[in-house]
């Protein structure tokens, strides 16, 4: 009988893989975060060959990346607590719109610096929702869920690896790695908008009231 407690455990976990919700947050989790590593793994050359840093300064540079996970984190908390369909909206997008200042702010050494930190903000703001989502359809398996998620970070990791070393390789060079990096994601917050579309979700105005920080 315990055997068979435990089989039926396993498959009815399994099965819960199989909901189209789930299986599109592990989507919107890989596509979203392709683009963070992408510009964060090759962040040292694009500082360092563009903007102008040297490689001791580079410690301070990620310095002041880590401070905006820190704080992006936080945002991405609460206002996926306040309005989790407006979050999984608002940060890629923020997201998006960091990565093209850094772009295009890239080869002057202190703006360049300015926006990676709001880069940095944008990029972790994202995480809670992402993970809120999923946890929102696996509910009837927890545990395998947000396994699957990270599995789904991890493929996202070695994408956007694969990229940014392309596009640092290629004729473009470190300069393109933001740009290169803002495209993915502009497919996920497509992807989001397809998802979340009469999912219903609460005003922009409540967001704003629970989190006047975000302004």
């Amino acid at each position: 009988m315990g055997r068979d407690r435990t089989a039926q455990s396993i498959r009815g976990q399994l099965n819960a893989l199989r909901d189209r919700n789930l299986i599109a947050s592990f989507a919107i989790t890989a596509l979203g975060w392709v683009g963070f590593m992408t510009f964060y793994g090759y962040i040292a050359p694009v500082a360092e060959r563009i903007a102008g840093f040297s490689a001791t300064e580079l410690t301070w540079v990620l310095v002041i990346v880590g401070l905006g996970f820190v704080i992006g984190n936080m945002f991405g908390g609460r206002t996926a607590d306040a309005n989790l369909r407006l979050s999984l909206i608002l940060w890629p997008a923020a997201m998006i719109v960091s990565l093209i200042v850094v772009g295009f702010v890239a080869p002057f050494k202190w703006p360049f610096l300015a926006a990676a930190f709001g880069f940095g903000v944008a990029s972790f703001a994202n995480v809670p929702p992402m993970q809120m989502r999923v946890m929102k359809y696996g509910k009837a398996a927890p545990e395998l869920a947000a396994t699957a998620n990270i599995s789904a970070f991890n493929v996202a990791n070695a994408l956007g690896g694969v990229i940014g070393g392309a596009v640092v390789d290629s004729s473009f060079g470190a300069g393109a790695v933001p740009f290169a990096a803002a495209l993915i994601p502009l497919a996920a917050l497509i992807f989001i908008l397809t998802q979340e579309r009469g999912h219903g979700a609460r005003s922009v105005q409540t967001l704003v009231a629970a989190n006047p920080a975000v302004l």
